[in-house]
């Protein structure tokens, strides 16, 4: 990844970088769970537009797990830019349809499906700015110690987080997610 730390300074993290190994790891997690949650948009009333959501992001980690210095091209992040603009439109128009159903009582907005949708295109929007962040992934150059940033611990439990919280409201025996389905 390049630096801002002058001109033409390229940060040198090889193969063998334990950030390297770990920025793959998460995006590995974060594929699977786009892919999944993606997948399962087909029995949605408008599976062409929920579908490519979830399956842009996937291919864009699919595609970091591949060689973690594509996120340097320029098609890359022109692609995730434009999704992020997209998802963020689409973040604004469902947040302001969620705060009119809640404006006269306070519930959970995941009983809404436009909550729901809002949760996942938040997910979203937050995956893509991470991956837009010149900060991930990112081991200054001259170090010699291989430690990880905390920034990639944070992105480690923050692409966990999702896979938990959807298996939690899945497989678990807890009320609090029933009345979501």
């Amino acid at each position: 990844m390049a630096s801002d730390t002058g001109p033409g300074h390229k940060l040198q993290y090889g193969a063998h970088s334990s950030a390297t190994k770990l920025w793959v790891l998460i995006n590995v997690i974060t594929c699977v769970f786009f892919t999944l949650a993606g997948l399962v948009q087909i029995n949605d009333q408008d599976p062409y537009l929920w579908m490519p959501v979830y399956l842009i992001p996937a291919a864009l980690c699919f595609s970091i797990v591949w060689n973690a210095d594509i996120v340097e091209k320029g098609w890359w992040r022109m692609i995730a830019v434009g999704h992020l603009i997209a998802c963020f439109i689409c973040t604004c128009v469902l947040g302001a349809m969620v705060i009119h159903y809640m404006e006269d009582r306070v519930m959970n907005p995941l009983r809404y499906e436009e909550g729901r949708e809002l949760s996942g295109v938040l997910i979203v929007d937050v995956w893509l700015i991470i991956c837009l962040c010149r900060c991930c992934g990112v081991v200054k150059n001259g170090t010699s110690t291989g430690q990880i940033s905390v920034v990639m611990w944070l992105t480690l439990i923050i692409s966990l987080m999702p896979i938990v919280f959807w298996g939690m409201c899945c497989f678990s025996r807890f009320n609090h997610c029933m009345d979501m389905w």
